[in-house]
């Protein structure tokens, strides 16, 4: 008996939509839905996808992320002592160690990171070892490590709180052992502690929220296993604005149901970020 040989089956936000619309008795078999039934059923789908999230249900993903460790600005500040700087910025006279209004949030008294720190310069991009920006797609951190100087060396994940009440940050020759995925109006940081006083990179597993299907032939951006859970649940969403019969309402919303809660066997929490519930 021949196979294909192959294990790539997926279906486009095409297939999902004329399946679904088939379901409702919208259009029969062969048949193309017209422009406004495409649109409304593409809006409908977007918003059962997002209303998982109703359910529990945080659609994500690990995807490995690789970045750079930055190189932290060290200076020498208008008292002649070293300072490491704790935040990226533009200087300016207002973060001018120690003369300004708000140096010491963007700077720290501590021993010397480069081996012969400039003065502190206006004007100049500062940058802080500690902080590493995310995209904002990625929601959480399931697990991290260092990689410096050939060595790898696991870091483990705390909460923001946490990170806050370490009342030393920089320690000289010192690995760090922990990080923070801090998010604020859409940015991500990644907070490292202690600082890192060498150049390495930080591998994550980092939790990405899945793409919404926007074209006609996305894929979902979520396991195969969900198609027919999807599928149904927007059919059980159409019969309403199709104006079903309450017998067949009630048998796509079971159907629905029993394939969301096959598909939802596998959840996992992560937890680093307790907003986030896996779907698989």
């Amino acid at each position: 008996m021949a196979t294909s040989g192959t294990q790539t089956f997926n279906s486009t936000l095409s297939d999902i939509i004329y399946r679904a619309l088939r379901m409702v008795g919208a259009i029969g078999q062969g048949d193309t839905p017209n422009g406004n039934q495409f649109t409304e059923a593409k809006q409908a789908l977007n918003v059962v996808v997002k209303g998982l999230q109703v359910e529990g249900i945080r659609m994500w993903e690990l995807e490995q992320v690789v970045t750079a460790i930055p190189s932290g600005s060290n200076v020498i500040g208008s008292d002649g002592n070293s300072y490491y700087c704790t935040a990226p910025h533009t200087s300016a006279a207002g973060n001018a160690p120690v003369t300004g209004a708000s140096w010491d949030q963007y700077w720290k008294l501590g021993t010397t990171i480069s081996t012969t720190p400039p003065a502190w310069g206006s004007g100049n991009a500062y940058t802080a070892s500690c902080e590493v920006s995310l995209d904002a797609k990625y929601v959480g951190i399931d697990t991290a490590f260092l990689r410096q100087d050939g060595y790898d060396y696991s870091l483990a994940i705390i909460n923001k709180r946490d990170y806050d009440l370490f009342d030393q940050k920089y320690y000289p020759t010192t690995i760090p052992t922990h990080l923070v995925l801090d998010g604020k109006n859409g940015a991500q940081k990644v907070f490292i502690y202690p600082y890192p006083t060498s150049s390495g990179n930080l591998y994550f597993q980092a939790v990405k929220l899945f793409d919404d299907m926007t074209n006609n032939d996305d894929n979902l951006d979520f396991p195969v296993v969900w198609i027919q859970a999807v599928t149904y649940l927007l059919a059980a969403e159409l019969a309403n604005e199709y104006a079903l019969d309450l017998n067949e309402r009630g048998f796509l919303t079971n159907k629905a149901s029993g394939f969301l809660e096959k598909a939802k066997g596998n959840n996992r929490p992560i937890i680093t970020a307790p907003y986030v519930t896996g779907c698989y």
